[in-house]
């Protein structure tokens, strides 16, 4: 389920805005149940900055533990000018969060999150390390 700025505006009674409390209520349970919350939410090249403010605000109420801001469609390839005033616009919002730790940390965050040619290693080179680390690791163990 989405949390997304704009959510609660005019569209309060529509299913969506039900969703949203459904939402926001989970986030309440699972904070008074102990896990911690990092929220993840999407700039659009149409977003307003306002609401995007409004919204950081909102998850800060819920006493989420973080909150990570990433450009909608950064992986994908549109027109440089148009993903430029997005990379802009993400970096205004990611201010907006109040912490310089969760900004850097959506920067590290984005090429995995959106899928893009940075992302991390294949499940299958995965694997393949961890067995290499875990050979390297029980060599170095010894038996009295």
């Amino acid at each position: 389920m989405r949390l997304e700025p704009g959510a609660r505006g005019p569209i309060w009674k529509s299913f969506r805005a039900a969703a949203f409390e459904l939402a926001s209520e989970g986030i309440r349970a699972a904070v008074l149940s102990g896990f911690l919350i990092c929220v993840h939410t999407l700039v659009h090249a149409e977003s307003d900055l306002t609401e995007i403010d409004e919204f950081i605000q909102f998850a800060h109420s819920l006493h989420v533990d973080g909150i990570v801001i990433t450009p909608a469609n950064s992986g994908t390839s549109g027109a440089a000018p148009d993903a430029a005033a997005l990379q802009r616009k993400t970096a205004q919002a990611r201010k907006l969060i109040g912490s310089m730790w969760w900004g850097s940390f959506s920067r590290i965050l984005e090429p995995l999150l959106s899928g893009g040619r940075h992302a991390a290693r294949s499940a299958s080179d995965t694997g393949a390390s961890i067995e290499q680390e875990e050979r390297v690791n029980e060599e170095s163990v010894k038996v009295a």
